[in-house]
């Protein structure tokens, strides 16, 4: 059976590698196209969407949460101040050194599943 490891902390590693990539090559477009990359940083996909540096900043968000809450960990708290293609970058390499020093042992579902059941059944009781 495949573990909860298995299915959740590799797969954030890639998708903040592939992010990382992402990064690499607008730094490249913006050389070769002579564009401002401070102004691309600025720019959304759609109206209502937040600007890349936040995107990188929720993804970063989410693995470090997911990966805390399930250890049971107090949260490590990373400032959203980035505003720099080597300041995200910098961010995505301490959230992924993050999930990498992770026990992979201690995500045991059953376990993990059996301790959420026990705290919402007291609270039903």
């Amino acid at each position: 059976m495949t573990s909860l490891y298995d299915q959740s902390v590799p797969m954030m590693i890639k998708y903040l590698n592939n992010a990382s990539k992402i990064l690499d090559k607008t730094v490249t477009f913006a050389k070769d196209n002579d564009k401002n990359l401070d102004e691309i940083l600025t720019f959304r996909l759609r109206d209502d969407m937040r600007p890349l540096p936040y995107q990188i900043q929720s993804m970063s968000d989410t693995a470090k949460a997911f990966a805390s809450r399930v250890l049971g960990h107090p949260e490590t708290h990373y400032e959203d101040n980035e505003t720099t293609i080597p300041e995200l970058q910098e961010r995505i390499t301490k959230t992924i050194k993050l999930l990498e020093s992770v026990d992979q042992t201690a995500f045991d579902a059953e376990k993990i599943f059996a301790e959420i059941s026990r705290k919402y059944r007291s609270l039903n009781e």
